[in-house]
């Protein structure tokens, strides 16, 4: 004779099963914040680096060819250097896309058995970084055309001293405008890592229970 489980157990059986598979969605999410915030990080870093190149560029552009042709014909290095910046802004702004998608399906989740506080502690960095990015990104892609349009300018047949000085005065003006937009974006970063690792502890505990 075969003994049957009281329907009860198998309930609490299904229960077990569907808190541990709610457990392993939110690592997974978790997992894909923390690969997209690096990635994001490192489209920074990229930027800033290409920025750090910019005045090596700018000089071989200006010394190396008197009569600024290659300004004229746009095959000056700056503008390879602002079509890699342009290229690693386009990254980052997939990269967003994305983060802000992970955000959206942290929010969904509403199972009691999950450390929904703590959950919701991780959303209010992300939320702060995708404000923070999203004031950013258009700022900066203005940046860029107008580097574009003032090395342009530079290379024009009736350039002169004062178009060199107000063209610098003027992009020097908007990049650091820009560099403060992301002033707070360090201290954000600092936030989401200490929500991600206080999530995870959670997370394994609940698991081990």
């Amino acid at each position: 004779m075969t003994m049957r489980k009281p329907w009860f157990l198998l309930m609490a059986g299904l229960v077990l099963s569907g808190c541990a598979n709610e457990l392993e969605n939110v690592q997974k999410k978790i997992d894909g914040v923390e690969e997209t915030k690096v990635a994001m990080i490192g489209s920074l870093n990229a930027i800033n680096q290409y920025e750090s190149d910019m005045q090596a560029d700018l000089d071989a552009s200006l010394m190396d060819d008197e009569e600024l042709s290659a300004l004229k014909d746009g095959s000056a290095v700056v503008f390879e250097n602002i079509d890699n910046r342009q290229e690693e802004v386009d990254q980052l702004d997939s990269q967003l896309k994305d983060f802000k998608k992970s955000a959206e399906d942290l929010k969904s989740f509403d199972d009691e058995s999950l450390p929904l506080s703590s959950i919701q502690s991780l959303l209010q960095p992300m939320e702060m970084m995708i404000e923070q990015l999203d004031t950013y990104l258009p700022a900066y892609k203005d940046q860029l055309a107008s580097e574009q349009e003032t090395f342009e300018a530079f290379g024009a047949d009736d350039a002169d001293f004062n178009t060199l000085f107000e063209g610098f005065e003027s992009l020097n003006s908007t990049s650091d405008s820009n560099l403060d937009l992301l002033a707070p974006l360090a201290e954000t970063n600092a936030e989401l890592d200490a929500s991600i690792q206080n999530l995870e502890k959670e997370l394994t505990a609940l698991e081990e229970e």
